[in-house]
Parts: structure tokens; sequence; C-alpha cells
């Protein structure tokens, strides 16, 4: 296989309330743009549909699985590939995650996305005028790692998404990163620099303004660790589907980071393969 640059496993529809399109029409867009592998990751459900406003509801799993296998079936993208980005709450825990989206829904592949900070209000991150503590950060960065340490992840989406609300760079932050970056490379778990970060509004601060992530410091010691990195466009809009990850690419190789989207897709379509033979 030789998918060059244009593989996108991040990529979400009208199922999850905060983006617009359905899978066909993100397919039709992707074949404009020459994506070759597009991947559907909405966010993972839960059976009582807490944080259900960001969420598809649990009921739609079947209907968003067979919408993408219809898609695929199209061939309007040379592979479409089933995925879904997952949050793991203590009382739904890697089991769960593992029999019922792995096993049950047959899904071809799971990405971690952490989008709360364990112990806090899950309203934090995204509330404006927030600005983190290191044990914040600590506590979500902790919980990044636990995911990295289930092994059921392909990657680990935006890890840096705390950079929203941190408006300085501080000698805890690179002990706390460092944390993260030693289990990425121990669990050869790639971590995505988010390309929908690049897309939102800057913000300020007393540096001057910057992206709200992927946010520089933090990627120039994943690039001196030599962690693994993807690119994500992180969709949520087809017009978006490829939007901004080209910039993503060259915001990686400002430190030395190759992403591996193509070998990623290999391993997860030579996996698909072999559980359908």
């Amino acid at each position: 296989m030789n998918f060059g640059t244009r593989v996108n496993l991040h990529t979400h529809t009208r199922r999850c309330k905060h983006a617009c399109g359905t899978v066909a029409e993100y397919c039709a867009e992707a074949g404009r743009q020459g994506i070759a592998v597009l991947g559907f990751s909405e966010h993972s459900p839960f059976p009582d549909e807490r944080h259900g406003g960001s969420r598809m509801f649990y009921r739609e799993l079947p209907e968003y699985r067979a919408e993408v296998e219809a898609a695929r079936n199209a061939s309007l993208v040379p592979e479409v590939l089933a995925g879904l980005e997952v949050d793991v709450e203590p009382d739904y825990g890697f089991a769960f995650v593992e029999d019922e989206f792995l096993g049950r829904q047959r899904f071809d592949y799971l990405i971690a996305g952490v989008h709360y900070i364990p112990g806090r209000d899950p309203e934090l991150l995204w509330t404006p005028g927030t600005v983190l503590t290191p044990e914040d950060v600590r506590r979500y960065i902790e919980a990044v790692i636990h995911l990295i340490e289930s092994g059921l992840f392909e990657y680990v989406v935006h890890p840096d998404l705390w950079a929203l609300c941190c408006p300085v760079w501080t000698p805890e932050l690179t002990a706390i990163s460092q944390d993260l970056f030693r289990a990425a490379l121990a669990f050869g778990v790639p971590l995505e620099i988010n390309a929908y970060g690049l897309r939102k509004p800057s913000i300020e601060t007393p540096a001057g303004r910057r992206p709200p992530y992927p946010w520089a410091p933090f990627w120039e010691l994943a690039g001196e660790a030599g962690v693994q990195v993807v690119v994500g466009a992180d969709a949520h809009r087809p017009a978006d589907v490829w939007g901004n990850t080209d910039d993503a690419v060259a915001f990686a190789r400002r430190f030395g980071l190759e992403p591996e989207n193509e070998k990623l897709a290999e391993r997860i379509i030579a996996r698909r393969g072999s559980k359908r033979s």
C-alpha cells in the first residue's frame, strides 16, 4: 500500500451534536480532496447517556457502524474505516471498551481522547477564563497515561488539549509532559498533533498570541524525546476533512517529528483483513 500523507483517522459527523455533515458527505469531500484513507472517530457514548451533549446516543452505535460500512462499499474513498474516540470513565472501564467496541460492535480502531480532568468539573476545560494549576495538568496527563497503558488505543488525540487553559510554560509542565512521553515510548503509542487547534482562534498569552493547541514547547520536548506522532484533521464539518492537516505536518517537522499516519492505517487495515479471513 502507498497512501502517501493523505490519511486522516480523526473525523466527526453530525452525530456528536457539535459537528455537521453525514458520513457520505465527508466521503464525497474526502474524494475531492484526494484523501486515500478516511477514518471516522465519533465520540464514544455511554449506556447511561452521560456527557450526552457532546456525543451520539448509545442506541445509535449500530446505525453509525452501518453508515460507515455503507460508505466503504460506495467506494468514494479508497479506504474508509470505522472508529471511535474514547473517553473512559471508572465505572465503564477497559473491559467494557474492549468487549463492546472492539468485540460486539467490531470497530476497526479506537483512539484515546481525554476531555475532562478527573476529580474536577467536567466543564472546566471549556469554561472561559479557566487557568489550570500544575496539579490539574498532572491529573489530565495521568488520565492519558492510564489509557495508553491499556493497550486498546491506536494513538492519543490532542494530548496537549490542556494548553487551552495554560498561559505560560513552566518547569512543572516540562516534568509532567516528560512523564507522558516516557509512557508513549514504552508502549509504542503515537501522540497526535491536532489540526483543529490550528483552525481555532488564537489565544492571548503573556508571550503573545498562539494557537490554543498544539503548543510548541510541548512538541519541542516531544521531538527531543523521539515520540511517535500522527496528525489528525479532527474534522467537524466536511470542508475540514483535511483542514490544516498540511500545517500540522509542517508543525511536526519543525521539531524533527515525522507523522506516521500511513504506517498506522496500514496496520489497522491489515488487522481488519485478518479478522475477516
